[in-house]
């Protein structure tokens, strides 16, 4: 019994050595896959490292973008504002204008009438025009008339003159010769007194 005994040992020693050289095997591609493992996952701290260098960078522009949209908000509130000032300014320049078409269209119709009534008051001037132009012929006819007359009148008064002083000189002819007449009458009464 003694001799298998010894035969088991030897074989589990050599079992033992199978199963070491076995064990020893694994061991060394365990070690050469955790070799991998902690390259891979040195690759992958860089990689996370990169990465939230990236996240922080994404979150200042996050937080960026936030600002600025906050800051478009305001803005677009403040156009807004500025968008309802101006629809209601522009209302007020539609009435505005509303209100000056009326006006244009009643000043064209005054402008009409005024038209019209210029158109009346031309005829009219011409009329007059005629009516004084026909006036200032007739006058100027009876200037000349007038100048007429007056030229004939002068003339009449030039010849009553004459005549007047024509007459004066005759009755101072006939006066003188009255007087002669009568003293000789006296001379010749005297005469015949003496003859007698």
């Amino acid at each position: 019994g003694g001799s298998v005994d010894a035969v088991d040992v030897v074989a589990m020693h050599k079992n033992a050595a199978v199963i070491a050289d076995a064990l020893h095997g694994e061991l060394d591609d365990v070690k050469g896959r955790l070799a991998g493992a902690e390259e891979e996952n040195e690759v992958l701290r860089r990689d996370l490292s990169s990465m939230k260098g990236t996240c922080e960078t994404v979150r200042e522009e996050l937080r960026k973008n936030q600002s600025e949209i906050a800051g478009v908000r305001g803005s677009n509130k403040s156009l807004g504002k500025q968008v309802e000032e101006v629809s209601k300014e522009v209302e007020k320049k539609r009435v505005e204008v509303e209100k000056a078409v009326g006006e244009r269209e009643a000043l064209k119709s005054e402008v009409a009438e005024v038209t019209g009534s210029l158109g009346d008051e031309r005829r009219a001037n011409v009329e007059l025009r005629e009516v004084n132009g026909k006036l200032e012929s007739d006058l100027e006819g009876e200037r000349e008339l007038r100048n007429g007359v007056e030229k004939d009148g002068l003339r009449a008064l030039d010849e009553a003159a004459r005549l007047k002083e024509e007459v004066g000189r005759l009755k101072k002819d006939s006066a003188e010769r009255e007087g002669s007449l009568g003293a000789a009458a006296e001379r010749w009464n005297t005469e015949l007194e003496e003859l007698k």
